[in-house]
């Protein structure tokens, strides 16, 4: 099926608003981040995924609308629906990107694009024969001074919880990093989705 150019714009429309100016204004700083690392095989204090941060051996949760991410070798695990975990980047090749979907994707869609959570892969970093690991992520983030509003997703028919209201992305990020001191664990309620893209 083909998507006329109106249908498209009607659908980026909706998330415009998310999104930082383009082109940027000049002396501000873009909201998303392009994060390129190099994990060693020999992790100190668990680091590692994407871009360093916290250990991940029981996986976090994205935050952002999405992420993709390109490496050279595989070492990135998502939850399942199930629960289980599995390597996502097995089967991936050079000019392959892994799309993972964040948290206030979720929200702007209402539940409908659940937020994955992943984590560096234990077998890699325990492998003494791993050479290390170097991926480049892109993280595309909602600007600050937005605001999350399920509204486009209730006109296009769908049935919107009550948990569900506006708030700006300012307070919502906030909330989940609140909610990140608590922990962050594989939970079934967080269904993952990730997809290839071949370029």
């Amino acid at each position: 099926m083909c998507v006329c150019s109106q249908d498209r714009f009607a659908l980026c429309s909706v998330f415009n608003h998310l999104l930082d100016d383009s082109p940027l204004p000049a002396n501000e700083v873009s909201s998303s981040v392009l994060v390129a690392t190099y994990s060693n095989s020999t992790l100190q204090n668990g680091r590692g995924a994407i871009g360093g941060g916290k250990p991940t051996m029981n996986g976090e949760v994205e935050k952002g609308l999405l992420t993709l991410i390109s490496s050279d070798t595989p070492g990135l695990q998502i939850c399942d629906p199930s629960g289980r975990w599995y390597l996502a980047d097995s089967g991936s090749g050079p000019g392959d990107l892994l799309l993972i979907t964040g948290k206030a994707l979720n929200y702007a869609t209402a539940g409908l694009r659940p937020a994955a959570s992943y984590r560096a892969s234990p077998d890699y970093f325990l492998s003494p024969n791993g050479g290390g690991r170097t991926s480049l992520a892109y993280r595309l983030m909602p600007q600050g001074n937005a605001i999350l509003d399920c509204s486009p997703i209730a006109a296009a028919g769908h049935i919107i919880p009550q948990s569900y209201v506006r708030i700006s992305v300012s307070q919502f990020m906030d909330d989940l990093a609140a909610e990140e001191l608590t922990g962050s664990r594989c939970d079934n309620a967080d269904v993952s989705y990730l997809s290839y893209y071949f370029i």
